[in-house]
Protein backbone atom coordinates (compact mmCIF):
# COMPACT_ATOMS: atom_id res chain seq x y z
CA UNK A 1 0.00 0.00 0.00
CA UNK A 2 1.46 3.37 -0.88
CA UNK A 3 1.85 5.93 1.19
CA UNK A 4 0.04 9.44 1.54
CA UNK A 5 3.73 10.96 1.22
CA UNK A 6 4.93 8.69 -0.94
CA UNK A 7 1.38 9.62 -3.44
CA UNK A 8 2.69 13.31 -2.64
CA UNK A 9 6.43 12.77 -3.80
CA UNK A 10 5.19 11.34 -7.33
CA UNK A 11 2.73 13.90 -8.03
CA UNK A 12 5.50 16.82 -7.15
CA UNK A 13 7.89 14.61 -9.55
CA UNK A 14 5.84 14.45 -12.34
CA UNK A 15 4.60 18.35 -12.35
CA UNK A 16 8.43 19.46 -11.74
CA UNK A 17 9.07 19.50 -15.34
CA UNK A 18 6.48 21.83 -16.32
CA UNK A 19 7.42 24.37 -13.41
CA UNK A 20 11.31 24.34 -14.79
CA UNK A 21 10.26 24.44 -18.20
CA UNK A 22 8.46 27.83 -17.65
CA UNK A 23 11.12 28.84 -15.62
CA UNK A 24 14.05 28.88 -17.92
CA UNK A 25 11.25 30.41 -20.56
CA UNK A 26 11.04 33.50 -17.72
CA UNK A 27 14.71 33.44 -18.13
CA UNK A 28 14.88 33.34 -21.72
CA UNK A 29 12.31 36.35 -22.41
CA UNK A 30 13.43 38.12 -18.89
CA UNK A 31 16.97 38.40 -18.86
CA UNK A 32 19.95 38.64 -21.45
CA UNK A 33 20.90 34.90 -21.59
CA UNK A 34 23.61 33.57 -24.56
CA UNK A 35 20.63 30.90 -24.44
CA UNK A 36 17.75 31.19 -26.61
CA UNK A 37 15.27 27.83 -25.88
CA UNK A 38 14.36 26.12 -23.27
CA UNK A 39 16.26 22.61 -24.15
CA UNK A 40 19.50 24.84 -23.89
CA UNK A 41 19.20 24.97 -20.36
CA UNK A 42 19.91 21.73 -18.05
CA UNK A 43 17.53 21.75 -15.08
CA UNK A 44 20.45 21.12 -13.09
CA UNK A 45 22.39 23.56 -14.27
CA UNK A 46 24.26 26.22 -11.53
CA UNK A 47 22.85 29.92 -12.03
CA UNK A 48 24.99 31.86 -10.34
CA UNK A 49 28.72 31.95 -10.55
CA UNK A 50 29.18 29.21 -13.15
CA UNK A 51 26.63 27.98 -15.46
CA UNK A 52 24.46 30.23 -16.35
CA UNK A 53 26.82 32.94 -14.52
CA UNK A 54 23.58 35.08 -13.32
CA UNK A 55 23.97 38.06 -11.25
CA UNK A 56 22.42 40.20 -8.13
CA UNK A 57 20.40 41.95 -11.06
CA UNK A 58 19.54 39.11 -12.39
CA UNK A 59 18.29 37.47 -9.14
CA UNK A 60 15.76 40.75 -8.72
CA UNK A 61 14.43 40.36 -12.45
CA UNK A 62 13.81 36.70 -12.13
CA UNK A 63 12.06 36.99 -8.61
CA UNK A 64 9.56 39.34 -9.94
CA UNK A 65 8.93 38.15 -13.42
CA UNK A 66 8.19 34.98 -11.24
CA UNK A 67 5.98 36.76 -8.81
CA UNK A 68 4.02 37.95 -11.70
CA UNK A 69 3.80 34.75 -14.09
CA UNK A 70 3.49 33.13 -10.71
CA UNK A 71 1.00 35.25 -8.95
CA UNK A 72 3.11 34.78 -5.88
CA UNK A 73 4.64 37.40 -3.32
CA UNK A 74 8.58 35.97 -2.38
CA UNK A 75 10.08 37.36 0.51
CA UNK A 76 14.09 38.36 0.42
CA UNK A 77 13.77 35.84 3.53
CA UNK A 78 12.48 32.89 1.58
CA UNK A 79 15.55 33.20 -1.28
CA UNK A 80 18.99 31.07 -0.13
CA UNK A 81 21.13 29.47 -2.05
CA UNK A 82 19.94 26.18 -2.07
CA UNK A 83 16.49 27.43 -3.19
CA UNK A 84 18.41 29.66 -6.22
CA UNK A 85 21.21 27.00 -6.98
CA UNK A 86 19.78 25.21 -10.40
CA UNK A 87 16.80 25.31 -12.38
CA UNK A 88 15.39 22.34 -10.49
CA UNK A 89 15.66 23.81 -7.29
CA UNK A 90 14.34 27.18 -8.11
CA UNK A 91 11.59 24.98 -9.82
CA UNK A 92 11.02 23.13 -6.79
CA UNK A 93 10.91 26.39 -4.36
CA UNK A 94 7.80 27.73 -7.28
CA UNK A 95 6.30 24.96 -6.90
CA UNK A 96 5.88 24.80 -3.41
CA UNK A 97 4.62 28.15 -2.78
CA UNK A 98 2.34 27.71 -6.00
CA UNK A 99 0.57 24.51 -3.61
CA UNK A 100 1.09 26.42 -0.27
CA UNK A 101 -0.94 29.40 -2.15
CA UNK A 102 -3.63 27.12 -3.60
CA UNK A 103 -4.18 25.55 -0.24
CA UNK A 104 -5.12 28.31 1.32
CA UNK A 105 -3.71 30.18 4.65
CA UNK A 106 -3.59 28.00 7.38
CA UNK A 107 -4.82 28.52 10.69
CA UNK A 108 -1.99 28.12 13.31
Amino acid sequence: MMQSNEVHTDWVSAELPRYANRLKELMISELFLDRSTVEEIDDDEVLFGEGLDLDSVDTLQLVLAIEKDFDLKIETKELDRDKLATVRSMAGFVQSKVHAKAAGPRGD
